[in-house]
């Protein structure tokens, strides 16, 4: 979640020391065998050494300025947004560069082609960065890059970035939330942020996603090639960024794993789990001694190419492992196994699955195929049965709090909180990932439809677990923040958060005076397609008139008024503020609230203009941060669904 420009956001920068700075955490690290191929200085990584940082001198900017996005600015956006360039030949290789890169040990010399080739038509704020190495005219190794010019899709960051590649929407969804800003719980969570050597600044700038880095001929291995690949890989993304932007390198070491099939030909499954164990510890030991630093506790790790980030500082020995899944304990498939207690029939591996599961872990199979009144009945028989197996975990380290909640079995959650882990013992043990029970389950808001909500199941279980008891009603407000996923405690109605409010309001009163005193404020914005959507013809010829005043300020002065009162301002809200409004037209009224909210998504998610915020910054800053902060669309459909269109 992004954050606004306040003095908390500016503490949370690289290199910034805040109260939560601890010394690394490194649960069960991993022995890493830092060979001389692999080695780097404990500190700086030679590789950024090696880079030339001219852009990053003294030069300051203000609060609002550090964080601005330079990456993208409105020129930009015609740029990737038209149609009209849609020459064939942006889609070729461009401006193809060599270098000659001496093997390692050796006096041969290989040629690295670099080149840039724009993605396909519809996704023009994409560049695929291809590095290839030839030798003697055969080709040994490439490395590619998707360059992704994040601002241009950021008010839709997570769907378009399961378009280009299974790679790039695999690295969004782990890291990054719907507007691409780095995930609160890799900054801020007291295991899962790791070093903490990521925050903020991740929010911002470009990003290089290394895809691919494969060495074909084995000959060339352990000869530099791979270092030389990243490195022309990364200079050619800073190449493509303007001076002052703020590039980030984000590689998964997973991905450049050796090909392990035929050293693990004909071995027991214990000697290929310990062969690929020994090769994804080599590509983490790789990338590391490249400078790339474990951002939080994902499997990514992320190169700054900021000297100064935090990152560089940290010992490639004091890096965060994050803990691995205990393959020993998994089960074959065991992600395919789905619940059963609605479904007839299975084939004949899904049943073999589930026998299996059923004996090693009894407890995780009942959850999966018996519904939440059958799930009480048999923990009841179990505890009779078995009362030391209530301790039961999976691969995942996941307990019977765990798989019950996130399986949203109500009652079987009431009846283990309330007679198995009295003292809590379940409900503060943490599974692989570091989370919680209640976490876990917050961790799994994201696979739901923001704009609807949590279904009342996983509400009652996240009570359950946060409070320890069901809510009232699915309409009080603790309820309603649970649906939406309130993280500030203080969303009215669940949804709308202090500084949304505060953003809505300043907006308002912003529209309503530059119509007033700007004529050209219109031509400027409200003609933008993105605003002629939500705003009837007929109001758009009254905003056109010279003598309008009055009318503008009866359709903004009570959506000014609902807001700085702490309510949301829907149109029952609106009207019955004053019998003043009686007259105002419904539709109106809803139009301009679109226009409002439309209005701040553009600035703060499109375009990041924080600048509108300057008068209200004091007050921002001491309103609390939570994940509702730009859910403008959720705004949108609570207030002013189904804008009808005049006129048209």
């Amino acid at each position: 979640m992004a954050d606004f420009p306040t003095k908390a956001h500016e503490k949370r920068k690289a290199g910034a020391s805040t109260e939560e700075d601890v010394s690394p955490v490194n649960s069960e690290k991993t022995i890493i065998d830092l060979t001389a191929d692999h080695f780097a200085s404990p500190f700086t990584s030679s590789l950024v050494s090696e880079l030339v940082f001219d852009e990053f001198d003294e030069e300051t900017h203000d609060d609002f300025e550090e964080y601005r996005e330079y990456d993208y600015d409105l020129d930009d956006k015609c740029k990737y947004e038209s149609g009209d360039d849609d020459d064939d030949d942006d889609y070729s290789p461009k401006n193809i560069e060599t270098k000659v890169h001496i093997l390692k040990g050796t006096t041969a010399q290989c040629m690295l082609s670099i080149h840039v080739t724009k993605d396909e038509e519809d996704n023009k704020w994409l560049d695929n960065i291809c590095v290839e190495c030839s030798h003697k005219g055969g080709w040994v190794s490439r490395a590619v890059g998707r360059y992704i010019h994040r601002q241009g899709i950021k008010s839709n960051f997570l769907n378009m970035m399961e378009l280009p590649s299974c790679k790039m929407e695999e690295m969004a969804n782990e890291l990054f939330n719907k507007f691409g800003y780095l995930l609160r719980k890799f900054e801020d969570h007291v295991i899962q942020r790791g070093t903490g050597a990521w925050g903020a600044e991740m929010d911002v700038g470009p990003l290089v996603l290394l895809e691919e880095i494969k060495i074909t001929d084995k000959r060339f291995r352990r000869k530099g090639l791979g270092r030389a690949m990243v490195k022309a890989l990364i200079q050619k993304s800073r190449a493509q960024a303007h001076p002052f932007r703020r590039l980030h390198g984000i590689a998964k070491p997973d991905w450049i794993v050796d090909d392990c099939s035929e050293e693990a030909y004909d071995k027991s499954n214990r000697e290929r789990r310990a062969t690929k164990r020994q090769a994804l510890d080599s590509a983490i030991a790789f990338y590391r001694s490249l400078g790339f630093r474990g951002i939080g506790s994902s499997s990514y790790f992320g190169f700054s190419v900021d000297p100064k980030h935090k990152a560089h500082s940290i010992n490639v020995h004091a890096d965060y492992d994050a803990p691995r899944v205990d393959e020993e304990m998994e089960i074959p498939d065991d992600g395919d196994i789905v619940d059963t207690s609605s479904m007839h029939s299975f084939d004949e591996a899904a049943q073999k699955r589930l026998e299996k599961l059923k004996q090693r872990f009894p407890l995780k199979h009942a959850i999966q195929t018996l519904s939440d009144a059958e799930l009480v009945a048999f923990f009841k028989s179990f505890d009779d049965k078995n009362g030391s197996g209530w301790k039961e975990i999976d691969s995942h380290h996941n307990n019977v709090l765990h798989q019950a909640g996130c399986a949203h079995k109500v009652y079987a959650t009431k009846w283990l909180i309330k007679n198995i882990d009295p003292e809590q013992e379940l409900a503060q043990a943490r599974n692989i990932e570091e989370l919680t029970p209640l976490e876990a389950l917050q961790d799994e808001f994201d696979i739901f439809d923001e704009l609807v909500g949590l279904p009342f199941g996983a509400i009652a279980c996240l009570s359950l677990l946060k409070y320890r008891y069901l809510p009232s009603s699915p309409l009080n407000t603790q309820a309603l923040r649970l649906k939406y996923g309130c993280t500030c405690g203080e969303c009215i109605e669940g949804f709308l958060s202090p500084r949304m409010k505060l953003t809505l309001l300043h907006c308002a009163v912003t529209i309503a005076q530059c119509i007033n005193y700007d004529p050209s404020f219109f031509v400027r914005y409200l003609c933008n397609p993105s605003f002629s959507i939500s705003v009837p013809e007929d109001l758009m010829k009254t905003f056109r008139r010279k003598n309008h005043q009055s009318r503008i300020i009866k359709l903004f002065d009570p959506i000014i008024r609902v807001l700085d009162s702490n309510c949301v301002p829907r149109v029952h809200n609106l009207k019955t503020l004053s019998a003043t409004y009686n007259d105002v037209d419904d539709d109106d009224l809803k139009a301009t609230l679109a226009m409002t909210i439309t209005y701040a998504k553009e600035n703060f998610l499109e375009n990041c203009d924080h600048s509108l915020l300057h008068d209200l910054v004091d007050e921002i800053g001491e309103a609390k941060e939570c994940k509702n902060d730009y859910e403008f669309e959720l705004v949108h459909r609570q207030c002013c669904w189904n804008v009808p269109k005049k006129g048209r």
